[in-house]
């Protein structure tokens, strides 16, 4: 559901449509960029700049261009002189439609802790004000796409929560609402009588935050839920996972068949998409891959990246497992010898298996970005299908050295040379070439990959 689209939203719009509201006026005056010592006719505008980048103190500024027009665009609380000035005159030079058109004009009128509702007058702060102020920071935000603008709201609720009435509440927990380290503030602060069925489902929609764990139980009924999936799948991403596992009936659209499934199984079946919005587990991912083949948009776009990155975290643990080093197998393989057939031949025979060892040891890429047969892309995504063919080869991945390369061990048959001529690496056995990768390398947009695969997975 659009913001605009929103009970709340209309109704307070409604007002501003049939006349009992008035928004302010935006102010167009021209802003020119004010140059050191500048010759010639100045205008408000130029000062304006100055005082904004620094280029000259607001105590130099000549009366004559201190009009209202100037302070509409230079009052902000980063300019501590201007927001004096403004404070010091208020009522008389600084009336309620100045600070109509302060917010009309200027997003930071509603930005940082003081914002314009932190020191007007408090008989300015009233529904007409707050509704200004609300219908601005919604098309800040969905239109402009320039921030959340909440401040305000938190400064009205501090100095006269009164005039904050039902409908503010709701689209302000539309707009504002947001959990993060472990807090709710805007849910806090919320009267309880404010915190209706209908507040609860506005901070739901489009929020990627975990809000939903401070709900109370009765809220989330069956019916909660599924308005929530039916207006947007992507509201998923505010549900618990008490929530998630839910189960509901399910209509498949395409077989006209009934099943009782969870929640997240509902979500991942309406649109793939929306794995990205769900934590991941062996259940979930299993489910995903049952229902989307790897050459799938939706693996490749959403799910992939996510999967990496899961069954990274699930190996970490035994990659983080003490293994031999070489020192230690060095150490042992020159006793075992020795015992048999004396200390030099011991020696001798470790540090040629060292030597070995370390002419076998390698990096190849981790990244294929050419084809796969067709036989094989619903099996493989492209680094599997990549990894099938290292095994194939004899090649052994010892593990990660970095985001672009594994660790490898390579059989004897194996070598790696660089190609002046086509600038790729080639994987050779004799004068095979089995594979071939790209290294570019500029320090911030390094791209490694093979290229070319010169053999095949069939037997």
């Amino acid at each position: 559901m659009r913001i605009t689209d929103l009970p709340a939203y209309k109704r307070i719009s409604q007002k501003f449509e049939t006349g009992e509201f008035e928004q302010g006026t935006v102010n167009r005056m021209p802003i020119y960029s004010y140059e050191g010592e500048m010759q010639g006719t100045l205008t408000p505008g130029h000062y304006v700049d100055a005082i904004s980048y620094g280029k000259i103190r607001f105590a130099d500024i000549p009366s004559q261009y201190l009009t209202r027009d100037f302070f509409v665009h230079a009052l902000s609380s980063v300019h501590k002189d201007v927001l004096a000035c403004v404070k010091s005159h208020l009522g008389s030079q600084f009336d309620r439609e100045f600070f109509k058109e302060h917010i009309a004009t200027k997003q930071y009128a509603l930005y940082f802790e003081e914002n314009c509702f932190e020191y007007m007058p408090l008989d300015y702060i009233d529904e007409e004000m707050i509704s200004c102020a609300m219908l601005e920071a919604v098309s800040r935000r969905y239109v402009e796409r320039r921030g959340d603008f909440e401040d305000w709201f938190y400064s009205v609720a501090k100095r006269k929560p009164e005039v904050l009435t039902q409908d503010f509440w709701t689209l302000g927990a539309r707009l504002f609402a947001a959990k993060r380290n472990g807090k709710n503030r805007f849910l806090e602060i919320t009267p309880k009588e404010y915190q209706t069925a209908e507040y609860y489902f506005a901070m739901c929609l489009e929020n990627s935050t975990p809000v939903m764990e401070d709900f109370p139980k009765e809220i989330l009924t069956t019916k909660f839920l599924v308005c929530l999936i039916n207006d947007n799948v992507r509201n998923i991403s505010s549900f618990t996972e008490e929530a998630l596992e839910k189960e509901i009936l399910f209509k498949d659209l395409q077989t006209n068949m009934t099943s009782v499934v969870k929640f997240w199984q509902a979500a991942i079946l309406n649109e793939g998409y929306v794995i990205r919005e769900i934590e991941l587990n062996d259940e979930r991912v299993a489910y995903f891959l049952t229902h989307y083949d790897k050459d799938s948009l939706e693996y490749r776009i959403a799910f992939k990246d996510l999967y990496k990155g899961y069954l990274k975290q699930k190996q970490q643990a035994a990659i983080e497992k003490p293994q031999r080093n070489d020192e230690q197998l060095v150490a042992g393989l020159t006793l075992a010898i020795a015992m048999s057939s004396g200390i030099d031949e011991g020696v001798d025979t470790a540090n040629s298996y060292v030597r070995n060892r370390a002419n076998r040891m390698s990096k190849l890429p981790i990244r294929y970005s050419g084809f796969i047969p067709g036989k094989f892309s619903k099996k493989y995504d492209e680094e599997e299908y990549l990894c099938e063919i290292y095994k194939k080869l004899g090649i052994e991945i010892i593990q990660e050295s970095d985001s672009y390369y594994y660790e490898v061990k390579l059989p004897q048959n194996l070598e790696i040379e660089y190609s002046e001529s086509s600038g790729r690496y080639l994987l050779k056995n004799d004068d095979k070439v089995l594979l071939e990768y790209l290294d570019l390398s500029p320090f911030y947009d390094r791209s490694v990959h093979v290229v070319q695969i010169n053999c095949s997975l069939d037997k």
